[in-house]
């Protein structure tokens, strides 16, 4: 805590220390070996749900025992927990099945074995499996960005700022960007000069250019990014200037880590 920063209204832990923490509840961690707190009981119908079979037990069911939620069509299953964030879940003839279908990974499981899912999620992270990490669709201070697609030496990002906020003044070392406009209006400065990007106004941000995206209006600013280069990691960033208070995260000796932040 001694080495932990201030962001905005919340406190970022130091993240070399905090990760060697052992992953355990708070309650097992701080709650059963503090003198401070006090627990009264309190009867309001709260349920503690620690796994996806649990939440199929407390949640509404059709008359064949699946829950459903999202874009779900089944016939012949039943007992069946479906969720689905974007894409369409077909199910046919399942039984005691679990299907969660997010923007980052589907999963598939027997409903009397999601215990297994977090150890599967360890092998994942040991095996170095990216979704085991990192979240597609990543918040920040200004707003947040989705990754779309991508692959070895491109990735494409839909990126939404808020109204009345901008990113950091920044440059690249490994990648150039190419941003189109597609709702709202940008204030694009790149190298001191200053223009204003309508819808389907785009621009071009070549590698080791020093830039800034921000969003003067009052309403959302919606923008695609096509970003090329060799590295394509979220640490590859030099931040000049940040109303948020960031500090720039960008390691000299190309030692990119997997948990620092872009933009």
């Amino acid at each position: 805590m001694n080495n932990s920063q201030f962001d905005l209204d919340f406190e970022r832990i130091e993240i070399k220390h905090f990760s060697d923490c052992k992953n355990i509840s708070l309650d097992v961690a701080v709650m059963e070996k503090t003198n401070l707190g006090t627990v009264i009981p309190m009867e309001i119908g709260w349920k503690d749900i620690g796994s996806w079979s649990q939440l199929w037990d407390y949640s509404t069911k059709d008359k064949l025992g699946n829950v459903t939620k999202g874009n779900i069509f089944t016939k012949n299953s039943k007992n069946c927990f479906f969720r689905s964030e974007e894409r369409l879940i077909v199910g046919i003839n399942l039984e005691d099945i679990i299907v969660v279908e997010t923007n980052d990974a589907v999963l598939i499981v027997d409903r009397f074995s999601t215990q297994e899912i977090k150890k599967v999620i360890e092998i994942l992270k040991k095996k170095n499996y990216k979704e085991s990490y990192e979240h597609s669709k990543v918040y920040r201070p200004w707003g947040y960005f989705t990754t779309l697609v991508e692959d070895k030496n491109w990735k494409v990002k839909k990126i939404v700022v808020n109204p009345n906020s901008s990113l950091s003044s920044q440059l690249h070392k490994k990648r150039s960007e190419h941003w189109t406009v597609v709702n709202g209006s940008a204030e694009v400065e790149v190298d001191g000069n200053i223009s204003i990007l309508n819808k389907n106004q785009s621009t071009y941000i070549p590698i080791n250019c020093k830039h800034r995206l921000s969003n003067p209006n009052n309403s959302i600013l919606t923008l695609i990014e096509v970003q090329n280069g060799d590295y394509l990691g979220e640490d590859d960033i030099i931040r000049f200037e940040d109303i948020y208070g960031r500090k720039n995260n960008f390691q000299e000796n190309n030692d990119f880590s997997k948990n620092t932040e872009d933009e």
